[in-house]
């Protein structure tokens, strides 16, 4: 299945490319992939779910100071261990500092919202973590 997604080139011009979303077949048993071309270099992620792909792809992209654009990159953007663990991790919910996530927050990974800022991966983690400290130990 091929998806069109918007990026921030190393130039800093946005750009609209054809994502291709696969199953993969390893060893280990299927996969997921995404795999997108730009500027005639692949860049790929394979993981169990998407999500984890798409963290495996943004790290290559970071390298080459690109960013995607879609939800799955916003810094407030994170699935749970149970959302993961279902379906092929293609949602995730927009969270709050201090607040517990809410289905009315779970939003497709592969979309955008206009307005939510894009960030690294490192930096989404931060704010992960960040949130779960927020949620105290009540």
């Amino acid at each position: 299945m091929n998806k069109k997604i918007k990026f921030c080139l190393a130039d800093k011009s946005i750009k609209e490319i054809s994502v291709e979303l696969s199953d993969v077949i390893k060893n280990s048993g299927e996969q997921l992939c995404i795999q997108v071309n730009i500027d005639d270099k692949t860049y790929k992620g394979t993981a169990y779910n998407y999500f984890e792909a798409l963290q495996i792809l943004r790290k290559e992209l970071e390298k080459d100071c690109i960013q995607i654009l879609c939800n799955g990159a916003v810094v407030n953007v994170y699935p749970s261990p149970m959302i993961m663990n279902m379906g092929d991790g293609v949602k995730a919910y927009k969270l709050y500092l201090g607040k517990q996530a809410v289905l009315a927050n779970l939003i497709n990974i592969f979309d955008y919202e206009y307005g939510l800022s894009c960030c690294s991966v490192a930096e989404q983690k931060a704010f992960y973590k960040e949130w779960l400290n927020s949620l105290g130990n009540d």
